[in-house]
């Protein structure tokens, strides 16, 4: 079995395992949100990752491959950040100019800059 995708079930299994996705304690609203994700996070997680694997992207360029939420792409990322299934790789300018974060499979080498 590949490692990578090993590591994807284990992190999917021990999210399965929690009474529910991380939320913002004290909010209502966030606890219901992180209740109604639980049973499609791990799928999402993985579109995610194979998104990301397929071509590194900034989560702006992730989002629009996807047509994601950015409220949905974002909390999959950072666990896949957290699992190091994926790391940061460079960064090149967003919509907005700024510069953003390009993440990448964490098997993959070097940087990823400019546009």
């Amino acid at each position: 079995m590949d490692p990578v995708q090993f590591d994807i079930f284990a992190v999917a299994a021990r999210k399965a395992r929690q009474e529910a996705p991380p939320f913002q304690h004290g909010s209502e609203t966030s606890r219901a949100a992180a209740v109604a994700i639980r049973p499609v996070a791990g799928t999402l997680r993985a579109w995610v990752l194979d998104t990301i694997e397929s071509e590194p992207c900034t989560d702006e360029e992730g989002v629009a491959r996807t047509g994601m939420n950015p409220s949905t792409w974002r909390p999959r990322r950072v666990e896949l950040l957290e699992a190091g299934l994926i790391r940061e790789a460079g960064h090149r300018p967003g919509r907005s100019g700024r510069l953003m974060a390009v993440w990448a499979a964490a098997s993959g080498v070097g940087r990823v800059d400019g546009p």
